[in-house]
């Protein structure tokens, strides 16, 4: 249960507010009157407020007391807790009779005092209820549609903040005036944002994210001046409110900070893994400036070998077919002096010193050839 009175201060609830306007211009016998008027109905909301209700036992107890407007406290007691989590769970036909009296709460504010309760008490049965019971009041209200009950919390509460409240009307009881346009806006955003806190588990921060964009922004707004800022601070009737507000955004700034100073950190990292980055790239780019040099001045001599190497086979090629031919040129001479050699040597009579003296010639010529062709190597 605890937490009740926080989130009820921090909601700005009030359930009974009186604003007694001072007389003007009246008469000493009409301002006496009126003071006993006023003591007679003091004396009757205390005698009022002294009346003892019997302790609720059952959801449907609650519920019948809080729309009929028995109802006062802030918080159920431990022991109406376990006796209603005991109880029979609420019927169907005692909650259409009760649906059927929640018609006449046109600005929600009994049905904000129940999400109250409701949201102080520990997940139960009882919780379902509740939270059953207010999903089927705000879907027969006027100012809520089943879309805005069934999709995601921030365009659900931004449609319910901005609709036109002047536009709604109930069949017995017609439009609302004007001063019941804004109270009934702001319940309205304060029941759906509970409701969503009871059974969603919405967390309390998001709740505070969305009071302070759907209603207390556009309200400090219209409040432009020093002066006027002052008096809504002094004004404020519950103090609590205030300090878990601004408890809240203290801890949501220091959040900020921290994650910032983080972030910080993570970008200093960052910028620092660049630089070095960026250094070892520029050493990279550096030798491979150096190894793309060193290819260019590669690739030229390759080019240069391959251009000596084509010139060079080009000349022994000519030095090859030059030799080629003078040994052809030699060995066909002295083939031809061996023929005659021999041809003479077989006649009748053989004319020996015809084939000696060409065997002598083709000696000297073959020795002459093989001096011509030591000399050559050696020039190569």
């Amino acid at each position: 249960m605890g937490g009740v009175h926080d989130s009820e201060a921090f909601l700005g609830t009030t359930m009974n507010d009186t604003n007694p306007m001072p007389a003007k211009n009246r008469d000493p016998l009409e301002a006496d009157s009126s003071a006993r008027g006023v003591t007679a109905a003091i004396d009757a909301v205390q005698r009022k407020a002294h009346i003892k209700i019997p302790p609720i036992e059952s959801v449907e107890q609650l519920l019948r007391a809080v729309y009929a407007g028995t109802f006062k406290r802030k918080a159920l007691t431990k022991k109406e807790l376990s006796a209603m989590c005991g109880a029979r769970a609420l019927g169907l036909q005692e909650s259409d009779d009760i649906l059927n009296q929640t018609v006449a709460d046109r600005t929600l504010k009994r049905t904000l005092q129940l999400t109250l309760l409701g949201i102080g008490i520990d997940p139960s049965p009882v919780t379902d209820q509740i939270g059953k019971f207010v999903h089927e009041v705000l879907r027969r209200h006027p100012a809520f549609t089943e879309e805005s009950l069934a999709e995601v919390e921030g365009p659900a509460i931004e449609a319910l903040a901005s609709r036109d409240y002047g536009e709604l009307s109930w069949p017995d009881s017609g439009k609302l005036i004007a001063k019941e346009r804004g109270q009934c806006r702001e319940n309205a955003v304060k029941c759906l944002l509970l409701w969503f806190r009871m059974m969603r588990e919405v967390h309390v921060e998001r709740v505070h994210h969305y009071l302070a964009e759907s209603l207390w922004e556009p309200a400090v707004g219209r409040v432009n001046t020093d002066a006027g800022r002052l008096r809504v601070l002094m004004s404020t009737r519950d103090p609590a409110a205030a300090q878990i507000a601004a408890g809240i955004l203290r801890r949501q700034a220091l959040e900020q900070s921290e994650r910032a100073d983080a972030a910080q950190i993570r970008e200093s990292r960052a910028t620092k893994r660049v630089e070095e980055l960026e250094e070892a790239l520029a050493k990279i780019q550096a030798k491979l400036a150096t190894s793309q040099a060193e290819v260019d001045t590669f690739r030229k001599e390759l080019e240069r070998e391959r251009k000596e190497h084509a010139d060079n086979r080009a000349h022994f090629q000519d030095d090859y077919e030059n030799l080629r031919g003078g040994v052809i040129g030699r060995l066909t001479t002295e083939l031809s002096l061996l023929d005659e050699g021999l041809r003479a040597l077989l006649r009748e009579p053989p004319k020996v010193h015809v084939m000696v003296d060409h065997a002598e010639r083709v000696i000297d010529g073959l020795k002459s050839e093989r001096e011509r062709l030591r000399g050559d190597r050696g020039h190569s």
